[in-house]
C-alpha cells in the first residue's frame, strides 16, 4: 500500500506490510555592565555611551548601537540581565541543589543515564540547534537569565526573591505580574526588522509569527512605517534571546548567527508573548531529574523555578514536547544529559522545534482567547480540543487529531490501520533534499485495536542522521498514553530499535515528521494480550 495523502510521492512513501513481507568565560567587562545595570533604577542614553566607551571588549559582543537603540527601554523599565547577581549566588545555589537528591534517587538516576546513553548514537548531537550552545559560543548565555531571557527590573526582583525562598515552590509558567494583562499584547503584536536583518532571519520570523497567530487570537503586524508605540525589533545580535512579555516601547528580539530557524524563532516569540521555560515550572521535579554530574555550574540558573507571582500554567500538564522546553543536554559540560525524564522514553521530546498542543492552549488562556467562544454556541470538541477563537465552530486539536471536532485523523498522508493478533508492519518514508526546510511535513496514522483491547507497538528501525535533542530534523511520535493533550514519546535514533510500547487505550496516533533528508521508520504492531 502506498500512502502519499497530500505529500509529493517523491517526498513520502508509506507501506503497511503483512507478516512475512519485507563553556565559555564570563568577562570582567560584562560583569561590570551587569552590576551597574542592576544597581541603577534608570540609565540614560549618554550614560550607556560613556559606559560602553569604558568597556571595549564588551562592545565587540553587544555593540554600542544595540544599547543606544534600546536606551529608552532600559531607562523606562530597567530591563537587565541577572548575570551579575546570579554569579554571586551560583555556588550557594549549586550546593543546595546537590543536597536535594537522596542517595536512592542518585542510584536510580545513574541507571537511567546508562540506558539513555546506550540509545544515543552521537553524544555531540543537538549542539547545532541548541539555544544554550549557540549563546554559550557567543559568550552571551551567561549574561542572560536561563541563557536567553532579558528581564525587566520587576521580573528580576521577583525571581531573585524566589531564589532566596528556596528557588520557588509555586505553580505557574506564563508571565503574570501586577500589571497583567498590560504585559500582554492586547492590540496585537507589532514587529519590525532592523535594516541589516537578513532575508533568512526575516523569513523564519514571519513563518513563526504566522504559526502563533494561526493557533490563537493574537494578531501579528509588520510595522513597516514604524508607527506603533510598542513593537518588537528583530535583529541579528550575538545569540538568540528575547524579553518576557510586552515591556513597552521598542523591545529587542535577537536571532543571530545560528538562530535563524523557525523552531528558535517560535521559542523566542513565545518569550515575547509571556512564556517562561517549561523546566522552570513549580512541579518540574516530578517530571525531570537534574543530572548534576553533567551540569555546567555557571548555568545553574537555567533550572531556577519560577514562582507563583511570576507565571501561570493554567492547570495544563507538564509537556516535555513544549516549544519552551530546552533539550536534554542543555547547559551540559560534557554533552551528556542534564535533564532526565521520569519516563526516559520522553528524552527525545525535550528541545522540540514545533508548537505543541499545550503551547497553543496555554497562550490561548493567557490572552483570554477562549473567552471569544461561548460554550453554548461553540463547537463541542472531542479529545480535549477547544474551539478555535477565530472560528468557534471548529476546534484546535491535540497532535494526531483533526476534523472540525477533533474526532478524525488529520487530513493528508497516513492511514487508519487495524491491529490484529499477528504482527503487521508500517514502513514510512518521509523527507526531502539535502537542505533543511523551515517547516515540518507530517504523516498521521491511527493504529486501532478492537474496543477494550490495547495496541502493542515495537520500533524495528529508524534511519541514521536524525538523532538530535528534540528530534529537530525528523522522527516519529507515538501517543500511547492516556493523556492525548501532551506530546507523545518521540524517537529519532537508530538505536531506538526494539523499543516496545503498550497503549492505555484501543487507539494510538502515530505521527511521522521531517524537514530534512528522507528517512525511513519501520514499526510493527499487533493487538496486545
Amino acid at each position: 500500500m502506498e500512502a502519499t495523502g497530500g505529500v509529493n510521492a517523491a517526498q513520502h512513501q508509506a507501506k503497511i506490510v503483512r507478516e512475512g513481507d519485507t563553556t565559555l568565560p564570563y568577562t570582567q567587562e560584562m560583569r561590570l555592565i551587569l552590576l551597574l545595570l542592576i544597581s541603577s533604577v534608570s540609565i540614560h542614553a549618554l550614560d550607556f555611551k560613556h559606559l560602553l566607551e569604558k568597556t571595549g571588549n564588551f562592545v565587540e559582543k553587544l555593540r554600542e548601537k544595540t544599547f543606544l537603540k534600546f536606551a529608552e527601554l532600559f531607562e523606562r523599565t530597567g530591563i537587565i540581565s541577572l548575570g551579575g547577581r546570579l554569579a554571586e549566588m551560583r555556588s550557594k545555589m549549586w550546593n543546595k541543589l546537590m543536597l536535594r537528591l537522596p542517595k536512592e534517587k542518585n542510584k536510580e538516576l545513574e541507571e537511567k543515564l546508562e540506558k539513555i546513553q546506550a540509545k544515543r548514537r552521537n553524544t555531540t548531537n543537538g549542539s547545532k540547534h541548541s539555544i544554550y550552545k549557540i549563546n554559550a559560543r557567543k559568550n552571551v548565555g551567561q549574561s542572560l537569565f536561563q541563557s536567553d531571557i532579558l528581564l525587566t527590573k520587576q521580573q528580576a526582583d521577583e525571581i531573585m526573591e524566589g531564589i532566596e525562598k528556596e528557588f520557588g515552590r509555586d505553580k505557574r509558567q506564563a508571565f503574570v505580574d501586577e500589571s497583567y494583562p498590560n504585559t500582554t499584547w492586547q492590540k496585537g503584536v507589532f514587529y519590525r526588522f532592523h535594516k541589516k536583518t537578513g532575508k533568512i532571519t526575516r523569513r523564519v520570523f514571519r513563518v513563526a509569527a504566522k504559526q502563533w497567530q494561526e493557533a490563537s487570537c493574537i494578531n501579528f503586524f509588520e510595522d513597516r512605517y514604524r508607527i506603533a508605540n510598542d513593537s518588537i525589533v528583530v535583529f541579528e545580535e550575538d545569540g538568540c534571546w528575547s524579553v518576557i512579555g510586552r515591556a513597552g516601547g521598542k523591545q529587542p528580539l535577537s536571532l543571530g548567527n545560528g538562530c535563524d530557524e523557525v523552531g528558535t524563532a517560535l521559542h523566542e516569540i513565545g518569550h515575547a508573548l509571556g512564556l517562561y521555560h517549561t523546566m522552570s515550572r513549580y512541579d518540574r521535579d516530578d517530571f525531570i531529574t537534574l543530572a548534576f554530574e553533567n551540569l555546567e555550574a555557571a548555568f545553574v540558573d537555567e533550572y531556577i523555578k519560577v514562582t507563583r507571582e511570576n507565571s501561570n500554567d493554567y492547570g495544563h500538564p507538564y509537556d516535555y514536547g513544549s516549544i519552551m522546553h530546552y533539550g536534554q543536554t542543555s547547559s551540559s559540560k560534557n554533552d551528556r544529559p542534564t535533564m532526565v525524564a521520569d519516563d526516559i522514553k520522553y528524552q527525545a521530546a525535550m528541545g522540540s522545534h514545533m508548537l505543541s498542543f499545550i503551547d497553543k492552549s496555554t497562550i490561548n488562556d493567557h490572552y483570554k482567547c477562549k473567552e471569544k467562544c461561548p460554550m453554548a454556541t461553540s463547537a463541542k470538541c472531542k479529545n480535549n480540543g477547544f474551539p478555535h477563537p477565530r472560528n468557534c465552530s471548529e476546534c484546535i486539536c491535540p497532535n494526531g487529531y483533526g476534523g472540525a471536532l477533533c474526532d478524525e485523523r488529520p487530513n493528508g498522508c497516513g492511514a487508519t490501520l487495524k491491529a490484529k493478533k499477528e504482527w503487521q508492519y508500517l514502513i514510512d518514508r518521509l523527507g526531502f533534499g539535502e537542505e533543511e526546510r523551515d517547516e515540518f511535513t507530517f504523516c498521521n496514522y491511527w493504529i486501532e485495536a478492537p474496543e477494550r483491547f490495547a495496541v502493542e507497538i515495537e520500533i524495528v528501525s529508524i534511519s541514521d542522521g536524525f538523532d538530535e535533542d528534540g528530534c529537530v530534523l525528523g522522527g516519529v511520535e507515538i501517543k500511547s498514553k492516556d493523556d492525548q493533550t501532551v506530546t507523545g514519546y518521540r524517537f529519532c535514533s537508530p538505536l531506538d530499535y526494539n523499543t516496545l510500547l503498550v497503549s492505555n487505550s484501543s487507539r494510538v496516533p502515530v505521527i511521522t515528521f521531517s524537514r530534512f533528508l528522507e528517512h525511513q521508520i519501520v514499526l510493527q504492531y499487533r493487538i496486545a494480550f
